[in-house]
């Protein structure tokens, strides 16, 4: 705000001994008059201009609002979708914006519904002076797209999907925000709405989404840049050579022109206004999940003419952020099954309970010493397979939960076994991993439905250390569904199932 000749004499680094010694100086020498950085009279000039811009009025705005208004091509790709398409088109009959045309696309059309409609809007489009471009085989988004451009006589492009909803001023704000900035790429705010809720023309908002616009840094992970409704100069289209019509670039293609442009140094800026409405449903190409290809086919734009070491660089931080990324989803994971898991705790019959007095149940057999503890059981391993035996095993044919009370000087794995009547020994298909944090916690596991016999067998780490089991406690849930069981072992089931304490050794 203020000009820069005049720094030194109202400016001070923010540290008390340079505000002290400018204080002091003012004091002493008195203050001097500072100026603006900018012209007042530019400032109130420009506001007037863009007030009368506003207004509609030309007397007073530059020759270049007074040029006629540039014509727009709406590009449009559709396929057996009639109905999506004339909600479409309506909100486009409608705009209050007039110098534009529909360029429509169908993408190899097969249902008879759809031709006909096709050919009920051959009569209107011709009306119009719109398009209807014809596709023998259907192809991808992006090659539609580019279609569609193909055949454009406008000077900007504006691409907008057949189940998407313009606002009746969107192609205006769009055409003025590009002619008041100059810049040959906009995108904009836009509503999310869903699908069959019967509204058409003014349908109720359930997200806003903001994108960032030219974010090079984020883009790389994230569509940051805007939708596939946007507006752009027909030349610098045809510059960034389009849409990828790759089959592994399906329904992330306006990521890729985007990050593209971005990258190119071609000016954009997002309009903060809501210009359309954007329709979620679970067929539209949008939303499906994205092919792993074509997920990391978004780095090909980022490391086009690079060197090796920018390009190894790069792959390396992609690599970082989808280890990154699955780590923190397994653990999204892992926190609601266990939260699942403690509601669902609450609700069966006790089965095996081991408290800090219990230590004379546990046995150790292999690489393990097992001794009382102040509020627990030391379990002090001393390899990496130790083996502690618990003194009972589920009843047959059930599902049960395990909770574990553990304490571990750093992070490891318990390892909880079971065997059946068909492989009496417990083995590694027999056993389910807790990953154990450092420190205390409460961990869950599972014990599938199956024909238990015998005890459990507990591998508490991979790695010498002391760990600490304060309380050991598994409840069964009945689980009869798909369970081929014998008479005796359905009986037994009903004997044993609701009765808490310890479950028999053998059968």
């Amino acid at each position: 705000m203020i000009a820069a000749e005049d720094h030194r004499w109202a400016l001070a680094e923010p540290e008390p001994p340079a505000l002290a010694t400018l204080l002091e100086r003012i004091l002493r020498d008195g203050a001097e008059v500072v100026r603006n950085a900018v012209d007042p009279d530019q400032i109130r000039m420009r506001w007037v201009q863009w007030h009368e811009l506003l207004a509609g009025s030309a007397a007073e705005t530059p020759a270049a609002s007074r040029q006629p208004l540039p014509r727009v091509s709406v590009c449009m790709a559709t396929r057996n979708r009639p109905e999506l398409l004339d909600s479409a088109l309506e909100t486009l009959r409608v705009q209050t914006y007039q110098n534009f045309e529909v360029v429509l696309v169908d993408d190899g059309s097969d249902s008879a519904q759809a031709c006909d409609h096709l050919a009920v809007l051959a009569t209107e489009f011709a009306e119009r002076r719109w398009t209807i471009v014809r596709r023998a085989e259907p192809g991808h988004p992006g090659a539609a797209r580019n279609t569609a451009a193909a055949h454009a006589r406008g000077e900007n492009l504006l691409f907008m999907d057949d189940d998407n909803l313009a606002r009746p001023h969107e192609l205006e704000t769009f055409v003025n925000a590009s002619r008041h900035s100059g810049l040959a790429l906009l995108t904009c705010v836009f509503d999310h709405f869903r699908d069959g809720s019967g509204v058409t023309s003014t349908p109720e908002p359930v997200l806003r989404w903001l994108p960032l616009g030219p974010a090079i840094v984020p883009g790389m992970w994230h569509n940051h840049f805007g939708d596939t409704n946007m507006l752009i100069r027909r030349d610098v289209f045809l510059e960034l050579g389009g849409f990828d019509e790759d089959r592994a670039s399906a329904f992330i293609e306006d990521w890729l022109l985007l990050s593209r442009a971005a990258l190119a140094g071609i000016e954009m800026a997002v309009l903060p206004e809501p210009l359309f409405w954007y329709r979620v449903w679970d067929g539209a190409h949008g939303q499906k999940k994205f092919h792993g290809t074509g997920l990391h086919r978004r780095l090909a734009t980022y490391l086009s003419g690079e060197s090796p070491e920018r390009r190894a660089l790069t792959m390396f931080s992609a690599g970082l952020y989808e280890r990154a990324k699955a780590v923190e989803g397994a653990s999204q994971i892992k926190d609601a099954l266990a939260a699942t898991l403690a509601t669902r705790f609450a609700l069966p019959q006790p089965g095996l309970a081991i408290g800090p007095t219990d230590v004379r149940l546990l046995k150790a057999e292999q690489e393990v010493e097992i001794a009382p503890a102040s509020d627990g059981i030391l379990l002090r391993s001393l390899g990496r397979d130790p083996i502690v035996w618990l003194p009972s095993c589920p009843p047959p044919h059930v599902h049960s939960i395990v909770r574990i009370d553990f304490s571990a000087p750093h992070a490891t794995c318990l390892q909880l076994f079971w065997s059946t009547r068909r492989t009496h020994y417990p083995c590694e298909a027999q056993s389910v991993l807790v990953p154990a944090p450092e420190g205390r916690h409460t961990l869950w596991a599972e014990i599938p439905p199956a024909s238990h016999t015998g005890r459990l067998r507990l591998g508490p780490s991979f790695a010498p250390g002391d760990y600490i089991l304060h309380h050991f406690e598994s409840r069964s849930e009945s689980d009869d569904v798909g369970v081929e069981s014998s008479p005796i072992a359905t009986i037994v089931s009903r004997l044993y199932g609701g009765r808490s304490g310890f479950w028999p050794l053998s059968i």
